[in-house]
């Protein structure tokens, strides 16, 4: 038996609809908008559980570490800067007196010894940036999908 219905419009002609390709019931809508319920009830889980981020529950720590290593690299640079801007001292020619090459000679050793101290601080730091660096790339090894 085919359904039908017959629609009268004013100053239009009758038309047939046929209900056959009509949605079958609303128990289909229904079901589907439970699926689909269901589906976002599963996502809001792994969101509330922190496996959806993008490091997983350790995320916070990272952004945290990724932080502390932007503040080194800060630290760095101005230390760098610092020391770039220290002046040389023009050492006077001329003649020099024995106590005066002595008073240079200090001079120049104590400058050198503390561009050496400035050179090796920096150094340090910077080693210890690279170490913070390595560090985290192998916290991030953990995060890479598997080929």
């Amino acid at each position: 038996m085919e359904k039908s219905v017959t629609t009268h419009f004013p100053g239009s002609t009758s038309t047939n609809f046929d209900l056959s390709q009509a949605p079958r019931s609303h128990t289909d809508h229904e079901k589907v908008l439970e699926a689909l319920e269901n589906d976002f009830k599963g996502m809001d889980k792994v969101y509330t559980s922190g496996e959806m981020r993008v490091f997983g529950r350790d995320s916070n720590n990272i952004f945290k570490e990724l932080e502390s290593i932007r503040k080194k690299q800060i630290a760095l640079a101005v230390e760098h800067i610092k020391l770039e801007n220290v002046p040389d001292e023009e050492i006077p020619l001329g003649k020099d007196t024995p106590v005066d090459s002595e008073e240079n000679f200090k001079r120049n050793s104590e400058r050198f010894s503390k561009r050496e101290h400035d050179l090796n601080s920096l150094m340090t730091n910077l080693n210890n940036l690279m170490v913070k660096l390595e560090d985290l790339g192998q916290s991030m090894n953990v995060y890479e999908p598997s080929s």
